[in-house]
Order: C-alpha cells, then sequence, then structure tokens
C-alpha cells in the first residue's frame, strides 16, 4: 500500500514463482485477483526483472486506487 508501505503481495523469488509473469504473442500480463485488496486505499505494483543473471527493480512503479 501506498500509504503505510504494507507490503501485501511480496516478490516471489527463486523457486517460489507465485508473482512471475506470464507472457504470449500479445506481451507479458498478469493476473491480480482484486478480492485481496481492501477498498479505500492505493497500491504501487513494482516490477522485478533479471539482465545477465543480475536482479534489478523497475525504477518506475505502477499505482492505483481502489474503491
Amino acid at each position: 500500500r501506498v500509504t503505510d508501505e504494507l507490503t501485501v503481495i511480496d516478490y516471489g523469488k527463486d523457486t517460489i514463482e507465485y508473482t512471475k509473469l506470464s507472457y504470449d504473442s500479445d506481451g507479458c500480463y498478469f493476473d491480480l485477483d482484486m478480492s485481496l485488496l481492501e477498498a479505500g486505499w492505493a497500491y504501487r505494483i513494482e516490477f522485478m526483472y533479471k539482465v545477465n543473471g543480475e536482479t534489478r527493480q523497475q525504477p518506475e512503479t505502477f499505482k492505483f486506487r481502489v474503491e
């Protein structure tokens, strides 16, 4: 959550890849069960990726509010 910096869903890393993006011919995507999020809060999605075996966090974040 943006306001209190609570991590609602942490990165799935190494052998536990529950947050790994899927992809098809149209590009990358993910499904997020919005019922996990509480109404009235703003949330931020952050992406992490690997380049040449090095893990990096994307500097841009994506914010949205659940009503």
